[in-house]
């Protein structure tokens, strides 16, 4: 749960009163808390308890803020601020800033100590002397200081005002350079190497060509100087390097740095002034890394001793007095914070414009809202104040001066005024609103934030640049490479293309009004360019169908000519390879039938035709005649049955002429043999063959004086051997069973005997019949046999 907030007694001044009767408006809007509250102000909810907390009165910005956000009435309450102040100033009012014109502002707020302002500038005194004592012994010297250090200022106001008074040199009067990198850092320095006319009338001329060399340059701009005077070059910012410049520029640029430090008899020293949180940046070039050795100087957090100096002595050198109060405030709020300065300057700067006659009171500081929230106050005083069209393009302005890396850290960066967009009433407003507040500095044609602790300090520019961070990326890399085009009289090589563009494109969407004219410009070209190379792909591949679609017609006919041509030539070669299968099929007819069908088949196949088809006609009819065999005795014998696999023919003769024994024969063939008898056997009509067809059985009658018997014989070609079983009587039926050849037998015309023909000693006599047997048979596996005898029918 929140603390209780401590219990206000409106008795106990105008301050508690005030507060009391904030917390009132909040009990009555439904008692929201400060996290709510928060979100609808943009003001932190620390600032916000505070400002209900009666020990100071709350700026006017906060408690309209804090006022809104409750549902009060915005005019009644400034009212009410506006008389609670006048209260505690003692007065009907606040005092303005003018009542006493002749009086110089002696802060400079968030922008940073310039060379002309070093009358103003105290508390460093002892870090300068440090700074000029090394540069004296080194060519070569890195300042490095967290964001809010105050490095510019001790460059600019102390170490570059030095230098123009002859401290550095023992009273020579040394040309100074003051730089920060930009996008072009090359660029940039040879303009304000060529802005030192007095030293140097034709240093022009040396800088038409590209800048590659400080030597030569250096001596042109020292020709006529005396001796013992050098040039100081000071690059402030020296981060710019590592988030605005291409990597190739600032190989170049730390090259041509270097290379002229490290060349002897070059009257060259350079100092620079780097944000802390980028030294690993500067160690990553080994060049760089080398010269930094012994090289570099930490600007510290301010001691007490140097915050007291650089808050009073300013205000005593224009005769005002800072109440100790206050200077006991300042110390105790910024001893050893870094980062406070700026914050600490415009807080002094806003509380000089509130000061009391000739005295600068604890009470003005705080209605300013103080080290924490007077820089926060006036940026949202003057937000306030614009219009809605205003507000909007006030936010385009500031986020166009910021600058969000790979890494998400946030830096600053001068805009040109073309850049910003064309001149027009509300950018001229916002513009003056901004400079007149110190939050922005003006120079030549450019603009930028008066210093990083704006970012930190503002919540509500703090969220713009949440909002979109990789827009702000897209955006500042559309900026640089439109800038790039201008400069290289629009290059179709630097526009955009593929995924860049495609992104550019996507970012457009909602945010078109943000853009320059040069970048649309550029936007345009490129789109153009990718439309043009897009139609262009196009004709080229519509003319590329065309000429593959011609060609493929030609390839076609030309094609169909061979495919015709090939047809030919292979029904003149079948034609006359058939001509000769068929006159060989003719020549084999009488030798050979089998060989004459197979050679008047494939000459039928190459080549269907009269002649060939007369020629296979002939060849199957001599081929249906596949064997034959003479005698007159077989013209009254009958087909028995062949073999399972077609190889055999059993031959039963019914009557033989001339012949008292018949034959029963087997024969067997080849596919172009003619048939011939396996084996001669005694009568029989009895007959079956093995399921395989490698063996066969047959049985005899008692026929012609002899006696009954039966027969397993192999079906082999050449194969004499035989198992002869004897039996005296008939044998009515043969069969394999699956033991082997079974057969059937008759005894004395009425009993049967089921005998294995292997092992004539296994039988099964079947005795039932009273009559006579006429015939009987057995089912294919042995196990059924029926019988037919004048007394009927029996099944075994």
């Amino acid at each position: 749960m929140p603390r209780p907030e401590r219990p206000l007694d409106r008795d106990a001044g105008v301050v508690e009163q005030f507060a009391a009767e904030l917390r009132e408006l909040r009990v009555k809007a439904g008692n929201p808390g400060y996290r709510q509250l928060a979100r609808r102000t943009h003001f932190s909810l620390t600032t916000l308890a505070e400002a209900a907390g009666g020990r100071r009165l709350p700026t006017l910005a906060v408690a309209l803020a804090y006022v809104e956000a409750c549902g009060g009435d915005r005019e009644a309450w400034q009212a009410r601020w506006l008389a609670a102040q006048a209260q505690l100033n003692g007065r009907g009012g606040v005092e303005d800033a003018t009542s006493e014109p002749a009086i110089p502002a002696p802060y400079r707020g968030l922008a940073a100590y310039q060379p002309e302002d070093s009358a103003w500038f105290f508390g460093r005194s002892a870090l300068v002397d440090d700074l000029l004592v090394r540069l004296r012994g080194r060519r070569f010297v890195a300042v490095f200081g967290a964001s809010g250090s105050g490095k510019s200022s001790v460059l600019r106001a102390g170490v570059v005002a030095a230098a123009r008074c002859g401290v550095l040199t023992g009273g020579t009067v040394c040309p100074v350079v003051v730089m920060t990198p930009t996008a072009s850092p090359c660029r940039e320095l040879a303009g304000h190497l060529a802005s030192l006319t007095a030293w140097a009338a034709t240093i022009r001329d040396d800088l038409a060509a590209p800048l590659d060399d400080l030597v030569p340059v250096v001596r042109r701009v020292l020709d006529g100087a005396p001796a013992r005077a050098e040039l100081l070059l000071v690059i402030d910012q020296f981060e710019e390097l590592f988030t605005l410049c291409p990597d190739d520029e600032r190989r170049e640029f730390l090259a041509l740095l270097l290379a002229g430090v490290r060349t002897p008899r070059c009257r060259l020293r350079v100092v620079v002034a780097v944000r802390a949180d980028f030294y690993a940046n500067c160690a990553e070039h080994p060049d760089l890394a080398a010269a930094l050795t012994d090289a570099q100087v930490v600007v510290p957090a301010m001691a007490a001793a140097e915050l007291r100096e650089a808050v009073t002595r300013p205000a005593q050198r224009v005769g005002v007095t800072v109440d100790g109060a206050l200077v006991a405030t300042v110390v105790a709020e910024a001893s050893g914070r870094i980062g406070a300065l700026p914050l600490l300057s415009h807080a002094l700067l806003e509380a000089w414009e509130h000061r009391r006659g000739r005295t600068l009171t604890l009470a003005a500081y705080t209605v300013t809202g103080g080290l924490a929230g007077a820089v926060t106050q006036t940026a949202e005083r003057v937000y306030a104040e614009l219009s809605a069209s205003e507000r909007e393009l006030t936010r385009q302005i500031l986020l166009r001066m910021v600058d969000v890396g790979a890494d998400g850290q946030v830096t600053l960066r001068r805009v040109a005024l073309d850049e910003i967009g064309d001149p027009q009433p509300d950018l001229a407003v916002v513009l003056n609103r901004l400079a007149d507040a110190r939050l922005i500095l003006r120079h030549d044609g450019t603009v930028e934030i008066a210093h990083e602790a704006l970012v930190r300090a503002w919540p509500r520019l703090r969220a713009w640049i949440d909002e979109d961070r990789e827009g702000l990326r897209i955006h500042r890399q559309l900026t640089e490479a439109s800038t790039s085009w201008e400069a290289t009289g629009r290059d179709s090589g630097g526009l955009y293309r593929g995924v860049r563009l495609s992104q550019a494109v996507k970012w457009i969407d909602g945010n078109l009004d943000r853009l320059a004219r040069r970048e649309r410009r550029f936007l345009d070209a490129s789109t153009s360019a990718v439309a043009a190379e897009v139609a262009a792909r196009r004709r080229r591949r519509r003319l590329g169908v065309a000429g593959t679609a011609a060609i493929s017609v030609v390839v076609a006919i030309l094609a169909a000519v061979v495919v015709v041509q090939a047809r030919r030539a292979q029904t003149e070669r079948d034609a006359a390879i058939a001509g000769q299968l068929a006159a060989n099929a003719r020549a084999q007819l009488s030798i050979d039938p089998a060989s004459a069908l197979s050679l008047a088949t494939q000459a039928y196949e190459r080549q269907p035709n009269p002649d060939t088809e007369s020629v296979l006609r002939q060849a199957v009819a001599e081929h249906r005649v596949r064997a034959s065999t003479g005698g007159s005795h077989y013209l009254h014998m009958s087909v028995g049955g062949f073999t399972p696999d077609g190889s055999g023919l059993l031959i039963t003769p019914v009557a033989a002429d001339g012949d008292e024994r018949p034959k029963t024969s087997i024969w067997t063939w080849a596919s172009s043999d003619a048939p011939r008898p396996w084996s001669a056997n005694p009568f029989t009509t009895r007959l079956a063959f093995s399921a395989d067809g490698t063996s066969g059985v047959y049985g005899s009658g008692a026929l012609y004086g002899t006696d009954g018997s039966i027969v397993e014989v192999s079906l082999a070609v050449g194969d004499t051997n035989a198992v002869v079983t004897a039996t005296t009587g008939r044998v009515l039926a043969v069969t394999y069973g699956p033991a082997g050849p079974l057969a059937l037998t008759e005894d004395n015309e009425r009993d049967l005997w089921l005998r294995e023909v292997r092992r004539p000693g296994r039988k099964i006599f079947l005795s039932g019949h009273r009559d006579r047997v006429r015939s009987a048979g057995m089912s294919a596996d042995g196990r059924r046999v029926a019988s037919v005898g004048e007394d009927g029918v029996r099944l075994w």
